[in-house]
């Protein structure tokens, strides 16, 4: 896979203007749109000030790029106030772009971009959830995960697309996108739909193998099998922030993960599947147990997800072997009913 870098740098002279001038644009809109009497950057007068916006005729072109990226450049003022974000010039693969670092944990992101793709989209109340969103990966401690994790499958992206809705239908929070041998730029196409229903769902976004993928879509996280680039590569491209997975299936594996710091273990398989390619030796309940202790004893605090061929009557068996939580694929994508199946998923595990 070809490496992908990003650089940084202060705002230009003519960045710093676009900013002022945006935020003059903002200021009107704030004062015309709310009751303030004078200028406040608070997510809350922001979006109501974007929802009565949203309501007038004359929302259209020009006006409407132009009062888009005023209400981008406040919310990315909001960030700055609140939350101790500052202003940069990001340029990747993809090109220039005005985002905001936070200080002290490197989170980048792009309020602008995302405030036009969400008003093209008629999202006119999304700045309360994409502001606690932002906050909440900042403030996430230990990026606490979810013990239930749905891996995708399917013959095509609209059956991977169909089971992930049925799984957030059905509760699950934290949801991977698994798509082989498919375009990148259908890859990506997937992602941001994904991205879409997650947020809907207020679920964790995980995307398999592909770091460029991921940051492409903004995902919460990236999981990296044995053959796919290194975690340091990753976390190169990825940034701090974004939560990475590495699979394991022995001692040796687990070993060599450990100073690299993953966020996860994807331990397994449990037993033989059909979901993935070229499997490793199957570990049974024994294997966890016995990799499960050992990490114990060389203080090795990484959690840990069980996949591979779980089933309901495995969950007990499971558990009992310290593992974090489980990867679940063929389980709920077959199940006849994907609603009880998860329920039974959670009063067994959860």
């Amino acid at each position: 896979m070809k490496e992908l870098y990003h650089s940084e740098k202060p705002l230009s002279p003519k960045d710093i203007r676009r900013k002022k001038d945006a935020l003059k644009m903002a200021e009107i809109l704030l004062l015309q749109h709310t009751n303030l009497s004078e200028v406040k950057y608070e997510v809350a007068y922001l979006n109501q000030c974007l929802e009565k916006i949203s309501a007038l005729s004359w929302w259209k072109r020009p006006s409407k790029f132009v009062q888009s990226m005023a209400i981008g450049y406040a919310l990315g003022t909001c960030l700055e106030q609140q939350l101790g974000f500052e202003w940069i010039v990001y340029q990747d693969h993809l090109g220039k772009n005005i985002a905001l670092k936070h200080q002290k944990e490197g989170l980048i992101c792009f309020p602008v971009a995302a405030t036009a793709e969400r008003i093209n989209n008629k999202n006119y109340s999304f700045i309360p959830a994409y502001f606690t969103k932002i906050k909440t990966q900042i403030y996430m401690p230990n990026k606490a995960l979810p013990t239930v994790h749905y891996v995708s499958q399917g013959n095509n992206p609209e059956q991977h697309i169909e089971g992930i809705k049925r799984a957030l239908k059905a509760g699950c929070s934290w949801i991977q996108l698994r798509l082989k041998e498919v375009e990148k730029t259908t890859y990506i196409e997937t992602g941001h739909l994904c991205r879409t229903l997650c947020n809907q769902h207020h679920a964790l976004l995980t995307i398999n193998d592909c770091p460029d993928v991921a940051l492409a879509v903004a995902a919460d996280g990236l999981h990296l099998g044995k053959n796919d680039a290194s975690l340091a590569t990753a976390r190169q491209i990825v940034g701090s922030e974004m939560i990475i997975g590495a699979t394991v299936n022995n001692w040796q594996d687990i070993l060599a993960l450990k100073n690299n710091q993953p966020d996860y273990l994807g331990l397994g398989p449990l037993r033989f599947t059909n979901t993935k390619q070229k499997l490793s030796p199957v570990l049974g309940v024994e294997g966890y147990t016995r990799l499960l202790k050992k990490m114990q004893q060389q203080a090795i605090k990484l959690p840990v997800l069980a996949i591979g061929g779980i089933q309901l009557d495995d969950l007990t068996a499971l558990k009992k072997t310290g593992v974090h939580g489980i990867a679940i694929s063929g389980l709920l994508y077959n199940a006849l009913d994907t609603s009880e199946c998860f329920e039974q998923i959670v009063k067994n595990w959860v």
